[in-house]
């Protein structure tokens, strides 16, 4: 054991012997055996253990087992305690996330915070076999089936070479003290219902079982890693990135050969679920435009010939920060690039459509920067008579992206300006015009 561990270390996870770990040490015998390893094998590490006080005296006899280990030994050793619960409840997730979440932004704090490379947990090949089984019994696409990668960032796993039941002989023949955790016999859990009755089943079948497995899962993870380099060639010959935006046509799209798969890897890595990207692919030949989709941290639009993909915060985006005031004296800080300019003289037209000129006697300040809401109506320069905002940007057929990104330049209640489209008929220069103002859009 101990040199298949040494072996699986430098080898599989490539990790020398001056790499400092923060060992993650429940009490079980998982962690006990992976802390013991680590301890012979004179590898630089701390441990870290939490107290989620969830299990009453048995939290507290576990924390006490492992520090008592670690004193032992003089191993350096950080615990700390959360509410669970109240965590839960703040965030709406259930106690085993909460622990999780709670868990593992500790560790990564901790991490930083001491300046170690790498976070240890103790998963083995038992815990591969569950979470494969556990995702198909969910439904998955082939990143569900590489099972729990070895190394993955900051995140090591260095039983993974190893089952259960090598660890507990392991343990057992070398005098190590671990503790159990009594919801671990409870079947009311779906990975404890599978560890107890369904991969018995299969190791009735075949005692190699689990071994078995590890090795598909190792086939798996190769053909999806295959897949991936084939998804992301696929998709950087189409796609147009600005900034943030990603653009997609829905057109090139259309031509890649079985789109559905390499379409549900490419938005995977957006946090699109699957039922979110089958809704996206039903709705590509769709007349519909204007269609929002959304996952955690992004948002997809299906416009009319394109996807629109851009980073989502959640809340309203209208808020009170899409306001701005500008005074008379122009001096005002302001989210985009205008320029103005006052003049006695009649200055010379610019037919762009980032400059625009009013008469200065028409206008009331201060001048009021937002965007455009529902139901905005002005006189478009040119045209007799108003129009919805609404209605302009359909003529004009603009995308859903722009419209979200136009500003408008209000005097009093008064569109005198969609920046960058069009003035407001109302207050135009005319023949009787003495005070000039030019303001120029200087992001367009």
């Amino acid at each position: 054991m101990k040199i298949r561990f040494s072996e699986y270390y430098k080898n599989k996870l490539e990790l020398s012997e001056d790499q400092r770990i923060v060992l993650t040490v429940s009490g079980g015998v998982d962690s006990m055996v992976m802390l013991d390893l680590f301890r012979v094998s004179k590898l630089k590490f701390v441990v870290a253990h939490c107290n989620f006080h969830l299990r009453g005296n048995e939290s507290d006899r576990d924390m006490n087992h492992v520090q008592k280990y670690c004193n032992l030994y003089n191993i350096e050793i950080f615990i700390q305690h959360f509410d669970t619960k109240d965590y839960a409840k703040k965030h709406g997730v259930s106690i085993q996330m909460a622990a999780r979440d709670l868990r593992y932004q500790w560790f990564d704090e901790m991490r930083k915070n001491i300046g170690f490379e790498y976070i240890a947990t103790a998963h083995h090949l038992d815990d591969q076999a569950e979470t494969f089984l556990i995702n198909l019994i969910r439904g998955t696409g082939i990143a569900g089936l590489h099972g729990i990668a070895p190394k993955k960032k900051f995140i090591i796993r260095p039983l993974m070479f190893c089952s259960r039941a090598e660890i507990l002989e392991y343990a057992l023949k070398n005098n190590i003290p671990f503790v159990e955790d009594s919801s671990n016999y409870s079947d009311k859990y779906l990975r404890n219902n599978v560890r107890h009755n369904i991969i018995p089943l299969f190791k009735s079948q075949n005692s190699n079982f689990i071994s078995n497995l590890a090795n598909t899962i190792v086939k798996l993870a190769d053909i999806e890693q295959a897949f991936k380099s084939q998804t992301n060639i696929i998709f950087n010959s189409m796609l147009e990135i600005h900034n943030d935006k990603i653009t997609i046509s829905i057109s090139k799209l259309l031509e890649i050969n079985n789109l559905r798969p390499y379409l549900s890897e490419f938005l995977t890595q957006y946090g699109f679920n699957e039922s979110c990207i089958e809704n996206i692919y039903q709705n590509l030949l769709s007349d519909k435009s204007g269609l929002r989709f959304f996952s955690e941290s992004y948002r997809l639009i299906k416009d009319r010939k394109t996807l629109i993909i851009t980073p989502y915060l959640t809340g309203d985006q209208s808020s009170s920060n899409d306001f701005f005031i500008i005074n008379e004296d122009f001096n005002d800080l302001i989210p985009i690039e205008l320029s103005f300019k006052r003049s006695n003289e009649k200055p010379i037209i610019n037919p762009k459509k980032n400059i625009a000129y009013f008469d200065f006697q028409k206008l009331n300040f201060p001048l009021a920067l937002r965007r455009w809401t529902n139901g905005d109506f002005f006189y478009p320069y040119g045209m007799k008579g108003k129009k919805l905002v609404s209605d302009f940007f359909t003529d004009e057929k603009l995308s859903i992206d722009e419209k979200e990104n136009i500003w408008i330049l209000c005097s009093g209640k008064d569109i005198i300006w969609i920046i960058g489209h069009r003035s407001d008929d109302r207050f135009k220069l005319s023949n009787n015009t003495t005070d000039f103002l030019t303001i120029e859009y200087g992001n367009y």
